[in-house]
């Protein structure tokens, strides 16, 4: 003799006779055990449903494949590549100074008229560029080919106006491109793409605008001038100059070039024997590829350092 009927759970199970059941239920069942069974029916997943959902779920994951690990752009970084396999590809300085700046640059490059060697040294003497740039100069080939001289100027022309932006850039600047320009002593074309490049802009009347430059967009600048310095240098960067140009101590600078994907490695000058001078320490910042950015979340001090 059957058991008696408890409820629909124990009768929907077609392996066991369970349509039977469900069919008594349906002729001769109470309200009650209509209203449960309509309910289980209802929530009850059938063996296509089972394989349409296993599909789906497979159309997913080879849809995504690959994308699982992939990081956002990072939005405090020059453009970059992180899959390029060469350092000038990783950090395309093309593609770091805006389109627009390049004619801007090459035309001051003409003006400033270097015809000789003694033309170079003398803008290494300059108080005008930053103590990271000036030496810069004095190591330019008068007799390289023409283009890529003044190219290897326009960069360092470039280099000079970020670190002077981010020394008199304030927290925020108010007034008219042409106004902000002359406070910050950057050509005005110069002064418009790196306002764009590293602040937001407010309106406060036509042709007159707030320009605030928050904490993200200070990472921005610094990451900027970090990368401009490791093109300049070869990719690999005696840091010591940035931190007085930067006014910044040596292991926040450190953490910044480990960011963008660099080794550090450090080099101890000891002095002469009772000359009593002290023991000089130099950190240098070697770019590796392909680009990894490491998290400083964890325990991990960086990527690969000596």
């Amino acid at each position: 003799m059957k058991p008696k009927i408890k409820g629909v759970e124990e009768y929907i199970d077609e392996e066991q006779g369970g349509q039977s059941y469900i069919d008594l239920i349906q002729s001769f069942g109470g309200k009650k055990q209509k209203s449960r069974l309509k309910s289980a029916l209802g929530n009850r997943i059938t063996d296509q449903e089972v394989k349409t959902k296993v599909q789906i779920e497979q159309l997913l994951k080879e849809k995504f494949k690959g994308q699982e690990d992939t990081n956002p752009p990072r939005k405090d970084l020059p453009p970059y590549d992180q899959n390029a396999t060469t350092c000038s590809k990783a950090y395309n300085i093309k593609k770091i100074i805006p389109n627009l700046l390049w004619p801007e640059l090459l035309t001051q490059v003409l003006e400033l008229n270097i015809k000789t060697k003694s033309d170079l040294d003398a803008l290494t003497l300059s108080d005008e560029y930053p103590e990271s740039v000036s030496p810069l100069f004095s190591e330019i080939s008068i007799k390289a080919d023409e283009n890529k001289k003044n190219k290897m100027i326009s960069v360092l022309l470039f280099q000079s106006y970020l670190i002077r932006f981010y020394k008199t850039f304030k927290n925020n600047m108010r007034g008219t491109i042409g106004y902000i320009s002359s406070r910050l002593n950057i050509p005005k074309n110069i002064t418009f793409n790196l306002l764009k490049l590293f602040t937001y802009r407010m309106e406060i009347s036509e042709r007159n605008f707030k320009y605030t430059m928050d904490k993200t967009n200070k990472v921005k600048l610094i990451n900027y001038i970090i990368v401009v310095a490791l093109v300049l240098s070869g990719y690999i960067l005696d840091l010591t100059p940035l931190v007085a140009d930067l006014s910044m101590n040596v292991e926040k600078i450190l953490i910044f070039a480990r960011s963008i994907g660099c080794q550090i490695s450090k080099k101890t000058k000891k002095p002469k024997k009772n000359s009593g001078d002290l023991v000089e320490v130099r950190y240098f910042a070697k770019l590796l590829v392909p680009l990894e950015f490491p998290e400083f979340n964890k325990k991990s001090s960086g990527r690969r350092d000596k």
